[in-house]
């Protein structure tokens, strides 16, 4: 299996020793996967957020969407669980503070705290 990490300018700057890596930094963070788990690491490759989510997409205006066992919710940088993980299907960046989320079937929109809004 190929191993992935960072280089700039012929300089590594995050290890080439992951399984996979997110193409972009958000908020100073990459989501990366070690042994089939997802985690957020630094620019310098400190691990930064647990490797224990089975997807991760990159930080936007504080919060980043994770996925475990086919559910979907936000996390913050410290891990802390904002928005439960619980919908089927959300978008991964939030736009003018709202995303549609789909849940059992039902399609629907919620704020960043994860509040439906009407």
């Amino acid at each position: 299996m190929p191993s992935f990490g960072m280089v700039e300018k012929e300089k590594e700057i995050i290890p080439i020793k992951y399984d996979g890596i997110g193409r972009f930094f958000g908020e100073g963070l990459v989501p990366a996967k070690v042994n089939e788990k997802w985690g957020f690491i630094d620019k310098k490759g400190k691990e930064v957020l647990p490797f224990k989510y089975d997807f991760a997409y990159k930080f936007s205006s504080g919060l980043a969407c994770v996925e475990i066992d086919k559910k979907r919710g936000f996390i913050d940088k410290t891990g802390k669980v904002v928005i439960p993980i619980i919908y089927d299907e959300t978008g991964a960046i939030f736009d003018n503070d709202e995303m549609e989320v789909e849940k059992d079937g039902r399609k629907f929109y919620i704020d960043k705290t994860g509040k439906e809004i009407e």
